[in-house]
This record gives structure tokens, sequence and C-alpha cells, in this order.
């Protein structure tokens, strides 16, 4: 078990990690018992997670894995308590041993069809194990029409036997006699219902502050903000133009999480408009600020 610790970037808290699109791959545990982490988005740049990357991260409970990623490695989400379901996109072809061990708290997983190996080895003494220990288990929806191989204890103590699975109607029978998929308590035909995106979030910026917006009602917005423009250099001035990196996306529960929205922002100060310059619009606002102020100290006395 590793301890729980924090993730800060410039003095605050990071819950909602969004893993940088210049990366091909996460490393081995690079976030493995980070507890403050509640949300992961796993951008299109990603092609393999790696052994352990966010073990026992207990506070996880949402994880966005992009339709480019190839490999999960050995307990790469092992220990992560708050997971309530996870999907895996069909471009994932290979899942390593314990890679969701001790999901605790896991529901529902989804397969989409792609996976050629579930619980592979991992190191010499790590094999299956993929969804063991997880005795909330109630729904397994695997989309590969071909039975996929699997070791026979990756439901080792998840309690299959009271769980569905649910499989292509045409491969029904092939999974009855293949086991562990056979241990399931019943297979069902995958009914075909696709569930609505949410829009994908407009991103506005005004008198220093950012706000969403979503076409789809009742979501909630899940953002990134990082700062750039950093310098180095000789001399005795220096300019300040940083730029604000911004990416959101919308979730709703029942809906499929939308598109990630993003935007650059260089913020001119004295701006108050927003339109890019400081002009005399910018005067007449800055006056009515003032004005507005003065108004209420009065009332106030």
């Amino acid at each position: 078990m590793y301890f729980a610790h924090h993730i800060y970037l410039n003095g605050e808290e990071i819950k909602n990690l969004i893993i940088p699109n210049s990366l091909s791959g996460v490393a081995n545990f690079s976030f493995a018992g980070c507890g403050g982490v509640t949300s992961v988005i796993i951008p299109n740049s990603v092609t393999d997670i790696g052994s352990g990357a966010f073990k026992d991260c207990v506070g996880l409970i949402s994880i966005t894995i992009a339709n480019s990623v190839k490999s999960i490695g050995g307990a790469a989400f092992s220990g992560c308590t708050g997971l309530t379901s996870i999907t895996i996109p069909n471009s994932v072809s290979n899942i390593e041993g314990k890679a969701f061990r001790d999901c605790s708290n896991l529901t529902s997983v989804t397969i989409e069809n792609g996976i050629n190996n579930i619980g592979g080895n991992w190191m010499s003494d790590w094999g299956g194990e993929s969804f063991a220990l997880c005795p909330k288990l109630t729904d397994v929806y695997c989309y590969a029409e071909n039975v996929s191989s699997i070791q026979s204890n990756s439901f080792k103590g998840s309690y299959i036997e009271f769980a569905t699975l649910h499989v292509p109607a045409s491969s029904i029978n092939n999974y009855q006699y293949t086991t562990p998929w056979s241990g399931f308590k019943e297979i069902v035909p995958i009914e075909d219902v696709s569930l609505d995106k949410c829009a994908t979030p407009t991103i506005v910026y005004a008198n220093g502050e950012l706000s969403f917006t979503c076409e789809t009602e009742g979501v909630d917005f899940i953002y990134d903000v990082k700062v750039g423009g950093a310098k180095a250099g000789t001399g005795n001035k220096v300019q300040l133009t940083p730029t604000y990196s911004v990416s959101v996306y919308a979730t709703k529960e029942g809906y499929e999480n939308s598109d990630i929205a993003t935007k650059e922002i260089k913020p001119t100060y004295g701006d108050l408009s927003s339109d890019g310059k400081v002009d005399a619009t910018d005067i007449t606002k800055l006056i009515d600020i003032i004005l507005q102020k003065n108004t209420t100290i009065n009332t106030e006395q």
C-alpha cells in the first residue's frame, strides 16, 4: 500500500489531472498513491499506461482513457477504491495482471472490441487477477465477438457467480464454454443502446474571469488551467506576457463525456472589455466601476 500524497502546482492542489498531450506514455508508478486526485484524463497522444501508474489513488472516481491507448500495465489502477465504473476503449489490446485488482467499489466494467489478452504476466509472479477483489461487480460488458484470452483467476474474489456478463448475441455460446467467462451468473446479449454525448463546452474569458457553458443542461465541468511564458535571459527589464492554456470537458451521469475544449488566453492588462486592446471603452468601463464602488460606499455610510 502506498501512502496517499498530493500534487501541487503553483501552490494549488491538483484534483483533476489531465495528462499533457506531449506525452506518449504514462511512466510506471508515476502517480501511485496520489490520494488527492479525483479525475484523470488520458489524451490521444498516450499509447501505454505503465505498471502501477495510478496504483492506490484512493480518491480517483473518474478515468477517461483515450482511444489511442494500446496497453494497460500491471496494477495500473490497482487499489483505486473510489472507482465505480471503467470503460476500456477498443484501441487497448492488452491488459496486464492485477490492472484493476482491489477496486473494491467497482460495479461495472466495459471492455470494447479490441482486447486480445487480459491478465498476462507482470514481472514473474503477477499473472492474472486483472479484476480480482472487486466484490461489488454486478455487470461486465465485453464487446469482443471472438472470446479474448484471459487468465482463469482474472475475476478472483469478485463474486462473478452473482454478476451478469453482457456479450454480442452471436458469441454467447462461445463465452458459456470458456472459463472464467462461464462462471458468471448469466450471460446475456448486449442491447444496442448508445449514450448521448455531452456537447463540447464553450470557453469564455471576460473581466479577468473564465466561464464555461454547454448546450447540454445539468453538466459538471472538469477543467485544467496551466500557465506558460516562463523566460530566462539577461538585462534589467522583462516584459511579462503570460499565456494561460485552458482545457475543459463536460460530464453528466447517463451521458458520454464531451470532447475536450481548449483555449489559449493572453490577458491584456487594462483590457476591461476583453476585446484585446486598451482604449476609451476600457476607460469608460473603469470610471463606471469606480463610480459604482463610490455609490456602494456612500450607501453604506
